[in-house]
């Protein structure tokens, strides 16, 4: 938290409440001003977003000055370099399991390690497993879910000339007991998309043993390994057939339609 004053006339409060959201606090001391939230995609743009207003602040005359709500004052903080995101893990045990069915879908865990991104992101349907290792004799019953998230509506940095805006790539897994909500990360961005991918079959080749590029959902997994459990694609819509009989009992002209409205993935 930030608190700072003008000449004991106006003040300016930040507070990082969350990693990827920071409430805004300004106005006239005395008063309790005006309050905003601003909320990021990544915890590291938050920080970013700190650093820079207030050192914005402090170049237009503010300084350190005890907080009336709080009672007390800043503490000193050493400067901080801001740097890429990498990784982000987050306990999900207090949330629903993962699904563990066939369709390609953005894990629901993604929702609570970044809001934002849920919203937006889609699963690559390239570079998505869902792994699960079942060994009765030792009691054990795990999933493993490997995602590569593809982000296309992000927003351009101020800093960017290039016209074309190229997606954010990130990878998302999420492990546990079958059951459980386990455990979830999100790495990235990534500078390339080679970098997730890489990323990404490194992980699949750790759990199950076996090359991505070789992999064949549903065979049997290697001893102590992942099994690889086979996916499908979601449809959005139903798609439906049409057609007519050759020798149609009420004498109609024969012919033949075939016809799906939607198989969209």
């Amino acid at each position: 938290m930030v608190y700072l004053e003008n000449s004991a006339i106006r003040f300016w409060r930040c507070e990082q409440i969350s990693p990827t959201n920071v409430v805004i606090q300004y106005g006239k001391c005395g008063s309790e001003g005006r309050k905003l939230l601003k909320e990021f995609e990544e915890s590291c743009e938050a920080e970013s977003y700190i650093f820079k207003q207030e050192a914005s602040k402090r170049k237009s005359g503010y300084v350190d000055a005890k907080d009336p709500v709080t009672g007390s004052h800043n503490r000193k903080r050493k400067s901080k370099a801001v740097t890429p995101c990498s990784s982000k893990k987050v306990g999900l045990a207090k949330y629903p399991p993962s699904n563990m069915d066939h369709a390609i879908e953005v894990d629901s865990g993604l929702k609570v390690v970044n809001k934002i991104l849920f919203r937006k992101a889609e699963v690559y349907l390239k570079l998505h497993a869902k792994l699960a290792q079942v060994e009765p004799t030792q009691n054990m019953d795990k999933y493993y879910i490997i995602q590569t998230i593809v982000d296309s509506n992000h927003k351009r940095p101020k800093t960017a000339r290039r016209k074309i805006l190229y997606p954010n790539f990130y990878l998302f897994t999420r492990w546990g007991h079958t059951g459980t909500g386990g455990q979830a990360k999100l790495e990235g961005p990534f500078n390339e998309p080679n970098d997730a991918i890489k990323k990404f079959e490194s992980i699949f080749k750790s759990k199950t043993g076996v090359d991505w590029s070789s992999s064949i959902p549903g065979t049997s997994p290697l001893q102590g390994k992942y099994e690889h459990l086979g996916t499908k694609m979601n449809p959005q819509e139903k798609g439906s057939w049409l057609y007519y009989l050759e020798n149609d009992p009420l004498g109609k002209v024969s012919f033949f339609i075939f016809s799906v409205l939607s198989s969209s993935p």
